[in-house]
């Protein structure tokens, strides 16, 4: 799971959930720019992804998956 909340806020663990995939992977989480961030998910697969936001508030999310022609 890959969630993300301003430093000073209060944990929510229900707010802020960008990337969710069942099982247990090598995730990378890197900000490509002031409001873009790439998620790597080195051994996911599209059958195991259950949640994939690539908008949230002036962020936007992109991904780079195992399953994906483009790694």
């Amino acid at each position: 799971m890959v969630n993300v909340q301003n430093a000073s806020d209060k944990f929510n663990g229900d707010e802020g959930r960008l990337f969710v995939a069942k099982g247990r992977y090598d995730i990378s989480v890197i900000w490509t720019g002031p409001r873009a961030l790439l998620i790597k998910c080195t051994g996911c697969s599209r059958n195991n992804i259950f949640r994939e936001v690539t908008v949230d508030g002036d962020i936007d999310v992109s991904y780079s998956l195992a399953s994906d022609s483009r790694n």
